[in-house]
């Protein structure tokens, strides 16, 4: 869906920049589920195949929120990590779909000229045999 975010999108009172296509195109050609993120957590992109297994949901939820409960406070701080420029892959299991342990790897996808990071991308693969 390259341009559905030319606009600038809003939550509640943040103003979120458009990501650029660069990072979308990456996101809609990963395996697994993939989210394109803001570097607070926020779900700004998902690829076709996390949109059909959230059943269309998960867009401006934060990322973490899309999995076990139990996992939510790794989750978060592989996205703070990932904010702070490092790239970190664990397991973790999602509240829906095949059981067992997704390899989740979570990254910087997309940095400003000052070397911030402005987006950050996730990518779980299913585990293994399903």
């Amino acid at each position: 869906m390259p341009g559905m975010y030319r606009g600038v999108m809003t939550h509640g009172i943040t103003r979120i920049e458009p990501p650029p296509e660069a990072a979308v195109t990456a996101i809609q050609q990963a395996p697994g589920l993939a989210a394109l993120m803001t570097p607070q957590g926020q779900v700004v992109f998902l690829n076709s195949r996390a949109r059909r297994e959230l059943a269309g949901g998960g867009i401006r939820a934060d990322w973490w929120d899309l999995w076990l409960t139990r996992e939510r406070p790794r989750l978060a701080s592989a996205v703070r990590d990932a904010a702070a420029g490092r790239t970190v892959r664990l397991p973790a299991r999602r509240a829906a779909g095949p059981e067992g342990d997704w390899d989740v790897s979570v990254r910087p996808a997309h940095a400003d000229a000052e070397g911030r990071v402005r987006f950050i991308s996730a990518n779980a693969r299913p585990p293994m045999g399903a």
